[in-house]
């Protein structure tokens, strides 16, 4: 596993003392500990992403590009005092999609050639993710569908008027089966 000796030695590079046991990368600053678990790395042949967590609401998501360049990213919250639930990270081609949730909201952020999207804010009790679209279902019935396959991003909203005359072609599952991963092997792509 080369992806853990890289970012182990990102993390050296920054200055930290880095333990590496039980799928998780860990250290400790003056303010916290710190981690990394195995979950929430995301390769893709050279691609390399992940969510480093922060016990003080300093979390980020560093992503490493070709060239050995590695840009950080804070999420975004208006409550980060409260902290993060970092739920997902995959590569879908050169797109970086992540999910993650702080104190009143759940946030579906894409990164693509150094440009950051806000696809999704509000409240998710339904999701569905495919190499294409995201649905997101919220507590009000109503789904957004978010195509990534599409040269400029599209978002449509269907509400529960329109799914008696058009019902979507995929089921979606509750947020919380979704983002259980028995797999960690589940975004590793090395082809």
């Amino acid at each position: 596993m080369e992806f853990w000796k890289e970012i182990e030695e990102h993390l050296w590079d920054e200055g930290f003392d880095v333990l590496n046991e039980n799928g998780t990368i860990q250290w400790r600053v003056e303010k916290g500990s710190h981690s990394i678990e195995y979950q929430n790395i995301a390769i893709d042949g050279n691609k390399l992403a992940w969510y480093q967590d922060e016990e003080v609401g300093k979390s980020w998501v560093k992503i490493r590009h070709s060239n050995g360049m590695i840009l950080s990213w804070k999420p975004i919250s208006n409550h980060s005092d409260y902290g993060f639930r970092f739920h997902y990270i995959k590569w879908f081609g050169n797109q970086l999609v992540i999910i993650y949730g702080e104190k009143h909201r759940e946030y579906i952020v894409k990164f693509e050639d150094l440009t950051v999207t806000v696809l999704f804010t509000g409240n998710i009790s339904n999701l569905q993710i495919s190499d294409e679209k995201i649905y997101v279902k919220n507590y009000k019935d109503i789904i957004q569908v978010i195509n990534l396959s599409s040269i400029n991003l599209t978002i449509y909203t269907i509400t529960e008027n329109d799914l008696k005359n058009y019902p979507i072609e995929v089921e979606l599952k509750p947020k919380t089966d979704f983002f259980v991963r028995l797999d960690p092997n589940y975004n590793k792509n090395y082809s």
